[in-house]
């Protein structure tokens, strides 16, 4: 497994390729935390629910950070909300996750809409 971090700064990209396989885990999210707190700019973190920590919330609230997620349930449930108040793209959803992504949407269970959205999440 690699997790990838990458961060904008001041128009010009850099890439951090972190492989905890060869870091161990441990290692591999100190070295991220560090490479994340540095850079004033955007943040892309595709395996954030591998570095997700508390402290990470800043990010959201500024609106600085792209986050990947394999499935909600990852992160802890303060930044699972708030990741949810982000502007989201789904695609192959859980079940769970397309029914919290529908209820954020203000989808009314039992409704059409609600489940050709959850439907929807899921088959992407």
């Amino acid at each position: 497994m690699q997790a990838h971090l990458a961060v904008e700064v001041v128009g010009s990209s850099i890439v951090a390729r972190i492989n905890p396989a060869e870091l161990g885990d441990h290692d591999a999210r100190i070295l991220g935390a560090l490479l994340i707190s540095q850079f004033k700019g955007q943040i892309i973190v595709p395996d954030f629910g591998f570095y997700a920590r508390d402290f990470h919330a800043s990010l959201i609230r500024e609106g600085r950070l792209i986050a990947g997620v394999y499935t909600l349930s990852e992160l802890d449930k303060r930044l699972r909300e708030m990741c949810l108040l982000m502007e989201t793209e789904a695609s192959r959803c859980t079940y769970e996750d397309a029914e919290a992504l529908a209820r954020y949407e203000g989808l009314v269970p039992g409704t059409v809409g609600y489940s050709a959205f959850v439907d929807k999440l899921m088959a992407a």
